[in-house]
């Protein structure tokens, strides 16, 4: 659209604001639209121009900091991946192989992950003795175990701790892990 269009957009915008006049929904929702599709852009823009991922280094502390093998401080840039819902299997598995999601948080500029998790997998044994399939069947997900089998076929006999302890094995291509 014209930058005229725009600017008319939201010259009767502020008029219709200033007399306490009913706006036009049409002008209202075009002019939405219009910025939700510019953020959408910038935003796009944005994450295109990431930096490079650093290659995987073993991490340490030195007083208050994080630190790579040559005592330089590391930011890190963490990504939450969700662990934590009723069926406690890591999210995505039923969509697209760990390699490749994690791939994407790398491509996107993140530099580690928590894996989040449910405090009962922890102190509940006989939840964490389920199986990722028996989970997810017991759930009614019937189609996500046929996209784990598809993408992920080692996950689906694991029991959901062993399931989760393997995720870090599994996302090698981040430069560092946290969970």
């Amino acid at each position: 659209m014209p930058l005229k269009h725009y600017k008319h957009a939201l010259i009767t915008l502020l008029d219709a604001r200033r007399s306490q006049q009913r706006i036009p929904r049409t002008h209202t929702m075009w002019l939405v639209s219009s910025i939700r599709a510019a953020l959408c852009l910038l935003l796009v823009v944005v994450l295109a121009s990431h930096r490079e991922p650093a290659a995987a280094v073993t991490l340490s502390t030195s007083s208050r900091w994080i630190v790579d093998p040559a005592g330089h401080r590391v930011k890190l840039a963490c990504v939450n991946w969700p662990s934590h819902l009723e069926p406690v299997v890591t999210e995505g598995l039923g969509r697209q192989p760990v390699g490749a999601i994690s791939g994407m948080i790398v491509s996107l500029g993140f530099n580690c992950v928590r894996l989040t998790y449910p405090i009962a997998l922890a102190t509940n044994a006989s939840l964490s003795a389920l199986t990722v399939r028996q989970s997810l069947l017991a759930h009614g997900l019937s189609e996500t175990v046929g996209g784990v089998e598809v993408n992920n076929p080692g996950f689906l006999d694991l029991t959901l701790i062993d399931s989760l302890k393997a995720m870090p094995a599994r996302t090698l291509a981040l430069p560092a892990a946290i969970s």
